[in-house]
């Protein structure tokens, strides 16, 4: 590293005043009193003058300086300003964080404000998500799953529609619409004409058509769907008018393909939050139905309090009339009763109320703005304000003049300079894909225990900004942009004296930024930009040493690469200097750039990267400055990188395996009172650990007793039954998660319950009438045919290496009526002589004669 420390002549006669050295010197600070002579009079009278000066840049004002270029940066504790990931999570708290919002922003919230079950079973909650006005149509997460959510109320017509258009025809006659023969009556979409005001539901006739009795007032189109019944393009389809209160004739109408069904601005249709008409949860077929329903409530310019939903206070009708949260934003959430026993498949989130609720993130864009460039804003009346659609410098100027933000005067904000930031913020660069991007974008949530002046630099942050002033003291913002500096300063008018460092290679800090920004393409979570690297400094191979920094309001990652490079040229520059200066340095304040000319190294444009600080009296100024290159922030090719990779999309099935190869029997037990008779259950061990099988049969209308279950053997015994009895049985499937599949009873033809008398039959199954072992490669096939006896229910097959029955594997009990044939393939077995066993049982498991052992080869 090489340090030089470059003084002029007068900078030392500042420093160590004296008779023989004050003349030059006097003469130079004369120049900026007005002095047209000098003498010694004179010269005597500028001694304190001169010695503040050199007092001033004699105190090592400009090595601190220098260490601060970057040292300062790398150590100092950055503000928080927004905790963003604080705000994307549901809590619920007596006291919950309010926060003010601005520009587009993924807001969870507070929870605990209301949550109650109306008088039909729903279960209605709120999440508060701050301070704000919602400005757009919002996006929901949902647990963090984007969901879908009905922008409209569509309630299908009871008259179905026969047929439905696939281009313009003619509103006459009897005639063919797609593939289907129309006559007088039949009803038809009409949606494909070229003009659109004649699109409708219309009822055929043999001259000219008439408009359908239900669609010709212009309220009967507003959210009304139809069903076409045939058709060989739209047979089947479902079709909502999505054009409002139309003026019939004259306005244009418009009919949108939708899923079946009635629904209700602001139903969730992701296919998670919907059920079937059996309560399954919905996979893309049949009838759905919506579990959670959202109402966005939202404050405006001209009403403080945001309107609450009719359907709210119709279910809570003793809600006090100032049930009002004022000024705050919030969403209504509505989830439909389910019975109890399928409550676990849809009340399973992670939602604040702990009810298995889903939680709530709205991402919107928050407030309005003045903006100096929209004539039709009026700064003195926040009702004619429009979104910011996150711009830097209008969330800025909103901020320094907000009542919760810092709450300036709009009197003390240069309007003219924001409109011509806000315009830099607007212009369009391309990212990595060749995508049109706005320069700089910023959203914001704060806190409102938090210092104001930290928000402001958070907003800053985002455009690599800074505040500055004007001659009248009007603040406006500086952002990250490049242009060529107009304020020169030249070492032999304007500086005292000056310090400076060119860095080696290997000794810089840090060898490159790394942004962390929020990433909408990864749920609005914090993510970490691709690295930007100094050219300068960074080696290939070598283990880099990275800065990284928090830019929450950031949320795109070519800006953020971007910003990490702005960042990353200040604070490991190659050559940096420290500079005192005559009062001119003060104009530096409210400069990004100066021109210096000082010597060969440190001639050319250079950005201002510390504050300007002045002496007591200011007649000095000092400050550090480095390299400010015409690509500042800018990407040149290749320097934005790879985004972070999007979590995959796992395709791991995580379906719940049916319980294979079940069988059920009466099996009868010796009691003190006797015999007595229960169900024995068998079945196929689950090929996952964590699953287990569960067995019921119903006593009483939806009433229940349940079988004990061995797992580990794969039997299940129900509790003593009544002889004779008929009893339906079901099992499912379920796991140390807490997933449930269905109650079902499927052994192959898609049952949903096993029916069986209890028989304690004591009687056992005659011989088989036929039994024999095949060989095979690398298996065997055993095959039966059992005899013409009312006591033949099944028949247990056995298999053994050895000529042992008591050692020979239980491989399966095939169900086998009496006089039917069957047969059990066993795979998977290794060359040798195997033996089979072939035992016929009753319903009540006694066995008959055993046929075997039936030796078959196995090559």
């Amino acid at each position: 590293m090489k340090i030089v420390w470059v003084a002029i002549a007068c900078a030392v006669a500042l420093a160590l005043p004296n008779a023989a050295a004050a003349e030059p010197v006097t003469a130079f600070v004369l120049a900026f009193t007005g002095a047209t002579t000098t003498t010694a009079a004179v010269a005597a009278a500028l001694y304190p003058t001169i010695t503040a000066i050199g007092a001033f840049l004699g105190t090592n004002i400009l090595g601190r300086l220098l260490v601060s270029v970057g040292l300062s940066y790398l150590t100092a504790s950055r503000p928080k300003g927004a905790d963003f990931e604080a705000l994307r999570v549901n809590s619920r708290t007596e006291q919950p964080e309010r926060y003010q919002l601005a520009g587009t922003v993924a807001a969870g919230g507070a929870a605990g404000i209301f949550g109650e079950y109306d008088a039909d079973g729903n279960f209605w909650y709120i999440v508060a998500h701050g301070d704000a006005e919602i400005t757009d149509t919002p996006t929901y997460l949902l647990d963090g799953i984007e969901a879908t959510v009905a922008a409209h109320t569509v309630i299908f017509k009871g008259a179905e529609v026969l047929v439905a258009t696939t281009g313009p025809i003619t509103l006459s006659g009897h005639q063919t619409v797609d593939g289907v023969w129309v006559s007088t009556g039949n009803r038809v979409l009409v949606k494909d004409q070229a003009d659109p005001s004649e699109n409708g539901v219309y009822s055929c006739q043999y001259g000219a058509w008439v408009r359908a009795y239900d669609f010709t007032a212009s309220a009967e189109f507003t959210g009304a769907g139809v069903k076409i019944l045939w058709g060989t393009d739209h047979g089947g389809t479902f079709w909502r008018c999505e054009t409002v209160d139309p003026v019939i004739g004259t306005d244009a109408i418009s009919f949108v393909p939708t899923t079946d069904g009635d629904r209700v601005a602001g139903d969730v249709l992701t296919e998670v939050f919907c059920y079937t008409s059996g309560y399954a949860v919905y996979e893309g077929s049949g009838a759905r139905t919506s579990l959670v329903r959202l109402y966005t409530v939202s404050p405006d310019a001209n009403n403080v309090y945001g309107a609450l939903p009719a359907a709210f206070t119709d279910a809570f009708p003793e809600l006090p009339e100032d049930f009002r949260l004022a000024g705050v934003c919030f969403t209504i959430a509505r989830m439909a009763p389910v019975p109890l026993e399928h409550r676990h498949k849809f009340y399973r989130w992670s939602g604040p109320m702990g009810l298995g609720e889903p939680t709530i993130t709205c991402v919107a864009n928050f407030n309005r703005m003045f903006d100096p460039r929209n004539p039709a804003h009026d700064v003195n009346d926040s009702a004619t304000w429009t979104a910011s659609d996150g711009n830097p410098a209008i969330i800025w100027a909103w901020w320094r003049t907000h009542r919760f933000g810092r709450g300036r005067p709009m009197s003390e904000v240069n309007w003219d300079k924001v409109a011509e930031q806000a315009d830099i913020c607007d212009l369009s660069v391309l990212d990595r894909t060749g995508s049109p991007i706005p320069l700089y974008r910023c959203g914001v949530a704060a806190k409102d225990t938090t210092y104001r002046h930290e928000v402001e630099q958070e907003i800053l942050s985002t455009c690599d900004g800074f505040v500055a002033y004007d001659d009248a003291g009007l603040a406006y913002p500086v952002v990250g942009f490049y242009e060529e500096p107009t304020l020169h300063f030249d070492a032999v008018r304007d500086i005292y004296t000056a310090r400076t460092e060119t860095i080696d290679d290997g000794e810089a800090p840090v060898d490159g930024v790394v942004v962390r920004y929020t990433s909408p393409d990864h749920g609005w979570t914090k993510q970490s930009a691709a690295a930007w690297r100094n050219p300068n400094y960074a080696e290939d191979g070598v283990e880099p040493n990275y800065s990284f920094v928090d830019i929450l309001g950031c949320q795109n990652h070519n800006q953020a690469v971007r910003l990490a490079k702005g960042i990353g040229l200040r604070i490991a520059p190659a050559r940096k200097a420290a500079i005192g200066t005559t009062p001119k340095g003060i104009l530096a304040k409210s400069e990004r750039g100066i021109s210096l000319a000082y010597d060969d190294d440190f001639t050319g444009f250079f950005e201002v990267a510390t504050p300007v600080q002045e002496d007591g009296d200011g007649r000095a100024c000092a400050f550090a400055v480095v390299p400010l290159q015409a690509d500042r922030w800018d990407l040149n090719e290749g320097e934005e990188g790879k985004p972070p990779a999007p979590t995959p999309v796992l395709n791991i099935d995580d379906s719940l395996e049916v319980a294979a190869n079940v069988v059920i029997i009466s099996e009868t037990i010796a009691t003190d009172g006797g015999s007595a008779v229960r169900f024995l259950a068998t079945f196929d061990l689950p090929e996952r650990a964590d699953r287990d099988y569960q067995f019921r049969y119903e006593t009483d209308p939806n009433v229940y007793e349940y079988f004990t279950v061995d797992m580990e053997a794969g039997r299940a015994w129900s509790p003593l039954v009544a002889d004779g009895d008929p009893y339906e049985i079901q099992w499912k499937t379920v796991t140390a998660g807490g997933r449930s599949s269905e109650w079902a009873a499927d052994i192959g033809g898609g049952e949903t319950v096993y029916s069986i008398v209890a028989v304690a039959n004591q009687t056992p199954p005659a011989a088989l009438v036929a039994a024999d072992a095949a060989d095979g490669t690398g298996e065997l096939t055993a095959s039966w045919t059992a005899a013409n006896d009312p006591n033949q229910f099944a028949v247990e097959v056995r298999v053994g290496a050895t000529s042992d029955q008591a050692a020979a594997t239980l491989v399966e009990t095939s169900i086998t009526p009496a006089n039917a044939s069957n047969a059990h393939t066993e795979a998977g077995l290794t060359a040798g002589t195997y033996y089979v066993w072939l035992t016929p049982i009753n319903g009540s498991g006694v066995p008959g004669p055993v046929s075997g052992p039936l030796v078959a080869t196995v090559s």
